[in-house]
């Protein structure tokens, strides 16, 4: 098997495992209630979901196969698809919510996402770049220049709506 064919076979399973993961979350995703800080009730397939997304949410490159996962996603649960609902609920970062829209964002096939995501950016902009500013984004890691590119580039690009993603002041 060569690099390629090893790459696409990945690539299909970790968009088929984000799609499971997110429908068989459903109930802790569309619940109202609060989620306690660590909740043992918690099922392992959510507590997948959190990490898998937060591990996404972490890298532009990577956040492409969560926006190819929801987009080839079939049922109710994307059908209406509650973006900033979810990112609250995995419990992500500014810079990780920034991350993740900017990939909805800039990707032609997601309409019906992307005005949301286009929002969270707008909300979530300012708290995301004072994060990038500092000497540790995440917990553990911090983006590489590269990544840092790929995420402007996806802020920077031309997207599906009338209105610019970033106002006047935020470029």
């Amino acid at each position: 098997m060569d690099s390629s064919s090893f790459h696409i076979r990945f690539l299909v399973l970790s968009l088929h495992f984000i799609r499971c993961l997110i429908v068989h979350s459903q109930a802790q995703l569309q619940s109202t209630a609060a989620l306690p800080a660590f909740d043992t009730s918690m099922s392992l397939t959510f507590w997948l979901l959190v990490q898998e997304t937060q591990q996404l949410a972490q890298d532009p490159y990577l956040a492409n196969q969560f926006r190819d996962g929801l987009d080839c996603g079939e049922g109710d649960i994307f059908h209406y698809f509650d973006l900033a609902r979810f990112a609250d609920r995995v419990r992500l970062h500014p810079l990780e919510h920034l991350i993740l829209a900017s990939s909805i964002v800039m990707a032609p096939t997601c309409k019906a996402l992307s005005p949301w995501a286009a929002c969270i950016i707008r909300v979530k902009f300012k708290n995301a770049v004072l994060a990038l500013c500092q000497h540790l984004s995440f917990d553990h890691a911090d983006l590489s220049p590269a990544q840092v590119d790929k995420l402007l580039k996806n802020l920077l690009e031309l997207s599906t709506h009338e209105m610019p993603i970033l106002d006047g002041p935020q470029c």
